[in-house]
């Protein structure tokens, strides 16, 4: 199975010493790969050409930049941990051009200090509560939501099952306690 190839732009120099003892590179590579697994062994998406690997860009920034990408294409002037910028409208046919090896599937962009305060309010590692919303963001790329009380079960599912792919905990166990924060926004 190829794994998701990754464009990574780390635009805010805190995220190396935030992300320690891992790297941007391992921490994002490793969600991609685990999302994707866990996307496959689901029938997930049914509809896209299965012969062709895929890109995902991801930059890691600041909150100034990811609340003004979230004004701007979500009318919502705050940042937000991940927004998703999906390629491919859901319902839309996927088709590559002639001679790709990888098809380009969307943009996440994470801002480092909302990602810090949520982690530092789950009492989790940094780079473990990245790798949950890398994961959740790629979920979106492909078409998956959280709309309703249905698609939202079964996007957590995956998710959870995904980060199990890693070793790490159910990240919906914070929500279930009552713990106050901020989820992922999509910009579709």
């Amino acid at each position: 199975m190829t794994q998701p190839a990754l464009i990574l732009e780390v635009a805010d120099d805190q995220w190396a010493a935030a992300l320690a003892p891992k790297t941007p590179v391992q921490v994002v590579q490793d969600a991609l790969n685990a999302g994707h697994e866990e996307l496959i062994a689901n029938g997930k998406p049914a509809d896209w050409p299965s012969e062709l690997g895929w890109e995902v860009s991801v930059v890691l920034t600041d909150n100034d930049a990811v609340r003004e990408l979230n004004r701007d294409y979500r009318g919502k002037d705050k940042p937000t941990n991940v927004l998703s910028f999906p390629q491919f409208e859901t319902g839309e046919t996927v088709s590559a051009l002639p001679g790709m090896e990888a098809l380009p599937i969307g943009d996440l962009i994470l801002a480092q200090d909302v990602v810090a305060t949520e982690a530092q309010a789950r009492d989790i590692p940094i780079w473990q509560h990245v790798t949950h919303l890398v994961v959740h963001g790629l979920y979106h790329l492909v078409g998956l939501d959280h709309e309703d009380d249905e698609q939202a079960a079964f996007m957590e599912q995956l998710e959870v099952l995904a980060l199990r792919r890693l070793g790490l905990d159910d990240p919906y166990r914070f929500d279930r306690v009552g713990l106050a924060v901020d989820e992922e926004a999509s910009a579709q």
